[in-house]
C-alpha cells in the first residue's frame, strides 16, 4: 500500500495539465518574444533610456516566468495581457499630430492699383427712337344730353273753405234736408242746385250730391 504522502502527490500530478511538447513550447516562446519586443519598442519610443532598459529587464523576467510555468492557461493569460498593454501603449503614444488647418495667405495681385472710371462723355451715344407717325383716332360723336323729364303736376289740394262759406253751405243743405223731410222733394232739389252753383267744390259737396240723389228718388 502507498503512504498518504505518495497518494497526495499522485493526486496533485493527476490534476495538472499535460506537459506541452517541444514544438508547442518553441511556438509559445516565439509569440512571447514578438509581443515583448513590440512592448519594449513602444516603451523606448516614449520614455528615456533608463526607463527603456528597465522595461526590457521586466519583459525578460516575465518571459522567464512564463517559460518556467507548466500551465498553458497562465501562458495564454500572460500573452493576452502583454498584447493588450502593447496595443494600448501604441495607440495612446503614437497618435498622429493634428493637421494644420490654417489656410495659406492669399496674395492679392494688383493691390492698390487705381481704378479707372470712364468719363460719361466717352460713352457711346444712345440712338433715339424715331418718332412714329400715327393717325389721329377719330373723336367719338358727342352724346346729346338727355332731356329732363317734365315734372308730373301734383293734384292741387282743395282750397280751405272760409268760416262764412262753410256756414252758408251748411245752411243751404239744412234747408234742403228739411224740405225733403216734409215731403217737398222738388224744393230740396232746388236748394241742392243753388249750393252747387255757389260752391261747386265746396267742403260739403259730397253731402250735397247724396242729398240730391235722395230727393230725386223721393219724387
Amino acid at each position: 500500500m502507498m503512504s498518504p504522502e505518495a497518494e497526495s502527490l499522485l493526486a496533485k500530478n493527476r490534476d495538472r495539465p499535460p506537459r506541452p511538447t517541444e514544438g508547442a513550447r518553441a511556438r509559445m516562446k516565439e509569440r512571447v518574444l514578438v509581443r515583448a519586443g513590440v512592448a519594449v519598442a513602444a516603451t523606448a519610443a516614449v520614455g528615456t533610456a533608463t526607463s527603456a532598459s528597465a522595461g526590457t529587464a521586466a519583459s525578460a523576467g516575465l518571459i522567464a516566468k512564463v517559460l518556467a510555468s507548466w500551465k498553458i492557461g497562465a501562458v495564454v493569460i500572460a500573452l493576452g495581457a502583454l498584447g493588450g498593454g502593447a496595443a494600448v501603449l501604441m495607440s495612446s503614444k503614437e497618435a498622429p499630430a493634428p493637421a494644420n488647418l490654417t489656410p495659406p495667405p492669399i496674395s492679392l495681385k494688383g493691390e492698390g492699383s487705381p481704378v479707372t472710371e470712364e468719363h460719361p462723355s466717352k460713352t457711346a451715344p444712345v440712338a433715339e427712337p424715331e418718332p412714329t407717325t400715327e393717325e389721329a383716332a377719330p373723336e367719338p360723336p358727342a352724346v346729346k344730353p338727355e332731356t329732363s323729364a317734365k315734372p308730373v303736376p301734383r293734384p292741387s289740394s282743395k282750397p280751405t273753405a272760409k268760416p262764412d262759406d262753410l256756414a252758408t253751405e251748411a245752411d243751404l243743405l239744412a234747408r234742403a234736408q228739411s224740405a225733403l223731410t216734409s215731403g217737398d222733394a222738388k224744393k230740396a232739389i232746388a236748394l241742392c242746385d243753388e249750393h252747387a252753383a255757389k260752391f261747386p267744390k265746396g267742403a260739403l259737396a259730397g253731402d250735397r250730391d247724396r242729398l240730391r240723389a235722395r230727393a230725386k228718388a223721393a219724387q
